[in-house]
């Protein structure tokens, strides 16, 4: 009964965020998948690009060297400062745990491999917290890279507006929500304005919008619809890439 309370939480603060239509897709948004909703730990093998066999790691607790960042979210430095610079901005609140906790599930066990800022929540200002960001890290990272899961759409549109997509070497599209027609003209514009740079991973109902779901697909070069149909597991393949790359 916990675990079925815990999607009932997430598909009640979802329908709350973004309204009536959200409720169209509740059901297959989370597909067959259901445990690492609940913050359930568990280890997945995937075999990204070519023959190089990587390991995600699902782990339960925030890195030990992550600090607070304002009031932002939390930011771990990698072994060098040069070290890619990973932006997290994730989505609502799941199973009670805010993204600034669930996505470590994610980000846990390679979080030494980058610095790595995961923001607080979808909440999270994000021009704001990008700023504080750049003032901490300078120009010593030798990639930056932006990872935007579900309801991390709002501030990270606010960084792209502000920064464009020059800004970073590579920009994941995690499932983002793309339910309303501005998010929709600008999640589309800018994968087909960097059809390399962006990578999109997905399920059938987690944009909340088939034309956007399927403006994204085909103007990107790398793109990955979940097996399962999970929302949550859409993290594991991207992270998979991710680490391939940097």
């Amino acid at each position: 009964m916990k675990h079925l309370k815990s999607i009932k939480e997430f598909n009640k603060v979802n329908e709350q965020l973004f309204g009536a239509e959200v409720r169209k897709f509740n059901k297959s948004v989370f597909g067959s998948d259901t445990g690492s909703q609940d913050g359930e730990s568990k280890d997945t093998t995937d075999k990204p690009k070519g023959d190089q066999k990587l390991e995600v790691k699902t782990v339960t607790a925030t890195p030990p060297e992550a600090r607070d960042l304002g009031s932002y979210g939390k930011f771990s430095p990698g072994k060098k400062t040069s070290d890619p610079l990973v932006v997290v901005y994730g989505g609502v609140n799941v199973g009670g745990r805010k993204s600034g906790v669930y996505m470590y599930d994610y980000f846990g066990s390679v979080a030494d491999r980058y610095n790595l800022f995961v923001a607080n929540d979808h909440n999270v200002d994000g021009l704001g917290s990008y700023k504080a960001l750049k003032d901490k890290v300078g120009d010593s990272p030798s990639k930056k890279i932006l990872y935007i899961f579900s309801g991390g759409w709002r501030p990270g549109m606010a960084v792209l507006n502000k920064y464009g997509a020059k800004e970073f070497s590579k920009i994941y599209l995690v499932d983002p929500w793309m339910g309303s027609k501005d998010s929709e003209n600008f999640y589309v514009k800018l994968a087909k304005e960097n059809p390399e740079k962006v990578e999109y991973y997905y399920t059938s109902g987690g944009a909340t919008n088939n034309s956007a779901r399927n403006g994204v697909a085909s103007a990107v070069e790398t793109k990955n619809q979940q097996k399962e149909n999970s929302h949550m597991k859409t993290n594991v393949d991207a992270v998979t890439s991710l680490i391939n790359f940097a």
